[in-house]
């Protein structure tokens, strides 16, 4: 079972979020986290927290978008204060379409080998994932089942993200899910 962790209240910024992951997320340490909102529009700052943390780190990042909305997702984590073209600009970050007719268990393969090459070429200490929710809401848990299971004793950090509303069924659905294949659940 997942520790559950309240998200601060109000409307933080990502820098706020950045120091309250931080208090989360040991240096060098693998975990799974996962956030469950009532609002997509409040993961922006989030997100943009959680990579700030990474780049600080130095965390290779990768950012998982729906399709067609790279550019999208790009610009919505730059208005929230990360510095995303300079992290493309110098190899630390990767953004791209999620493929969800991949395989679930070599999708999380091929990031890790990717990562293997980026650890060797770049010096980076681990791979810092995340995404913005994917519709239907169900959609990516056997990835993040698949994430989970690859990189177990490999540096990486998830952070998958998922809005299930405001109907206490679901969210309780979702959240009794989410804790089995997750370290902390994260509450707002």
């Amino acid at each position: 079972m997942a520790t559950r962790v309240d998200l601060p209240r109000g409307t933080p910024s990502a820098e706020s979020y950045e120091r309250f992951l931080a208090g989360i997320v040991s240096a060098g340490e693998v975990l799974h986290l996962a956030v469950l909102s009532t609002e997509k529009r409040d993961l922006a700052p989030l997100l943009a927290g959680f990579y700030r943390l990474a780049a600080s780190r130095n965390g290779w990042l990768a950012h998982g978008s729906g399709h067609g909305q790279v550019d999208h997702d790009r610009a919505l984590l730059a208005e929230h204060g990360l510095e995303v073209a300079a992290l493309q600009a110098r190899g630390q970050m990767v953004l791209g379409e999620l493929d969800l007719t991949a395989d679930p268990a070599r999708w999380a393969e091929e990031w890790r080998i990717a990562l293997a090459t980026r650890q060797a070429d770049d010096g980076f200490d681990a791979l810092w994932f995340s995404r913005f929710p994917v519709p239907p809401l169900d959609a990516f848990l056997p990835y993040d089942q698949a994430f989970a299971q690859c990189f177990a004793g490999h540096r990486a950090v998830g952070l998958c993200t998922y809005v299930p509303g405001t109907a206490a069924y679901e969210r309780s659905r979702v959240a009794t899910t989410v804790d089995r294949i997750h370290d902390v659940v994260l509450l707002g």
